[in-house]
């Protein structure tokens, strides 16, 4: 797997996302909505990395996508995520300090 990181908290996490183009269909499926929303374009900035489940292939029904960020100004990120992607009918924003 090209583009493998480290691991965190159990889970690895990868620089880029290419390889889930060629990979299972969940995969392909994941690949086309972050490219469709244009997400790690859109939030650049905020060194966006997905992890979890789905990029080692080994999620099941129900996963989801989770996509970790460096944010040092929550308030203007909330609201570029906010503006960009609430029309969507599943947004949802979750934000947890660590």
């Amino acid at each position: 797997m090209r583009g493998k990181l480290n691991c965190s908290g159990g889970q690895l996490i990868f620089k880029t996302i290419t390889y889930l183009k060629s990979g299972n269909e969940i995969q392909r499926r994941a690949f086309n909505v972050i490219n469709d929303l244009g997400i790690l374009n859109d939030l650049a900035q905020y060194h966006p990395i997905l992890c979890g489940t789905i990029p080692i292939s080994i999620d099941v029904e129900g996963s989801d996508l989770d996509i970790i960020m460096e944010v040092h100004e929550f308030e203007a990120f909330k609201y570029q995520i906010h503006s960009l992607y609430c029309k969507h009918d599943k947004f949802v924003l979750k934000e947890k300090r660590i």
